[in-house]
């Protein structure tokens, strides 16, 4: 036999490179498309992730109104987290929530 897995949208990926390369409207254009592909493929996991990449781009990009939106994305984000038993997405978002208000410097190291 074989193994499949679903990775979710393209267009996440393409959101963390522009993310990576400070392209943050370029970024933000992908990451919405993935929020809306993810969602309608029913890849919660996926995004689950996506909403986590789009709110630590968005902390990043520091934007006018962006961090309201990061948070709302972190938050959905952990819930979701909790319900598919995502223990080490969990850890990172409740680490981003709880440092809340505390510069988030090298906050896409990881991206």
């Amino acid at each position: 036999g074989f193994a499949v897995a679903c990775l979710g949208a393209t267009s996440r990926f393409l959101g963390i490179l522009a993310a990576t390369m400070r392209h943050w409207a370029a970024a933000e254009r992908h990451f919405e498309q993935a929020l809306i592909a993810n969602e309608r493929l029913g890849a919660l996991p996926a995004l689950a992730h996506t909403q986590h990449e789009y709110g630590r781009m968005l902390l990043a990009w520091n934007a006018y109104g962006s961090k309201e939106r990061a948070y709302e994305l972190l938050n959905t984000a952990l819930i979701t987290a909790y319900a598919l038993n995502l223990p080490v997405l969990v850890e990172q978002l409740e680490l981003m929530i709880s440092s809340r208000g505390v510069e988030h410097a090298g906050i896409l190291d990881r991206a």
